[in-house]
């Protein structure tokens, strides 16, 4: 199992590669649940912290290694522990709870432009200025 973990720690890159490194300081432990000892542990770890790449899973390997390389006693034990569930399954469990629902329109929820046109709305071109016949009418009544 040892082998096997250091084999594939021979083949990690960039972050982590940064997540293994403060395990190598472990070489010495024989602990058959030490993550340098244990070949499934290690990839469910692996797995778990960089096999899917999503917000959560990315600040939890960068919050872990950084966590190992300060000998942060306080959460060994949270160092240790993996989240219960991840986005993604939160994610399908809102689904299943709260189904998607066809989309109708309200008349809140339409463009303005299918609405019926305002009375200023029918006096302007398609520039924003006045029309011509509402200059006229203006003209005629003595508003400009």
């Amino acid at each position: 199992n040892r082998k096997k973990v250091l084999y594939a720690a021979s083949y990690l890159g960039g972050r982590a590669s940064q997540w293994f490194e403060p395990y190598l300081d472990l070489l010495e432990n024989q602990s058959p649940s030490c993550l340098i000892n244990n070949w499934d542990r290690f990839k469910q770890k692996l797995f778990t912290l960089f096999g899917d790449p999503n917000e959560a899973s990315t600040y939890i390997a960068q919050f872990r290694t950084l966590q190992l390389r300060i000998n942060w006693n306080n959460s060994n034990k949270k160092a240790d522990s993996t989240p219960s569930t991840s986005k993604n399954e939160d994610a399908s469990k809102y689904k299943k709870k709260f189904p998607a629902k066809p989309f109708t329109p309200s008349a809140s929820t339409l463009a303005p432009r299918l609405r019926k046109p305002t009375e200023i709305a029918s006096v302007l071109n398609k520039e924003g200025k006045l029309n011509s016949e509402e200059k006229a009418r203006r003209e005629r009544e003595g508003l400009c």
